[in-house]
């Protein structure tokens, strides 16, 4: 089966304990166009936000689930 990606078993695991779904929002880019670094923040629940900056919108959403998902349940994810 694939890999499931950080963002869906962050909302899963949300969905589970009927929480509000995760919020992701560009907080930063920078770079040149041809290489851009997107900054994206990750806010759910009654967690402090985290941030995570990758290549891609998507790869830093993914990153920045991944850190909420190890600060809500204390394990690495990915």
């Amino acid at each position: 089966s694939a890999p499931r990606d950080a963002k869906m078993v962050l909302q899963e695991w949300a969905q589970a304990r009927g929480l509000e779904r995760p919020v992701y929002q560009v907080v930063a880019t920078s770079g040149p166009p041809h290489a851009m670094t997107f900054t994206v923040e990750v806010n759910f629940a009654d967690q402090p936000a985290l941030s995570a900056a990758a290549a891609t919108k998507r790869a830093a959403e993914q990153a920045a689930a991944a850190l909420m998902l190890q600060q809500v349940t204390g394990k690495a994810h990915g």
